[in-house]
């Protein structure tokens, strides 16, 4: 999955953050959880950690996301 493509899902986090009442002063504050689903359903759980923290680490750095991992959705949780 290329940057291009999991961008509008985090745009799209955004704005739902900031929709339901998310302060743009305190974003660096919000905890961004990232739902993966993976190519091969009978991948292990350790397995599933494992390319999914590769991919967390893609997608800090804006590129590619590792083959067999897809973004599904990002959701920010503000401070409470």
């Amino acid at each position: 999955m290329e940057y291009k493509e999991y961008k509008e899902i985090i745009d799209a986090a955004l704005l739902d953050y900031i929709n339901g009442g998310g302060s743009l002063y305190y974003i660096r504050n919000a905890k961004q959880e990232y739902i993966f689903s993976y190519d091969d359903k009978n991948l292990s759980y350790d397995d599933q950690k494992r390319l999914s923290d590769k991919a967390v680490q893609a997608i800090i750095s804006k590129k590619k996301l590792p083959s067999g991992v897809r973004l599904e959705k990002c959701i920010l949780h503000g401070e409470d």
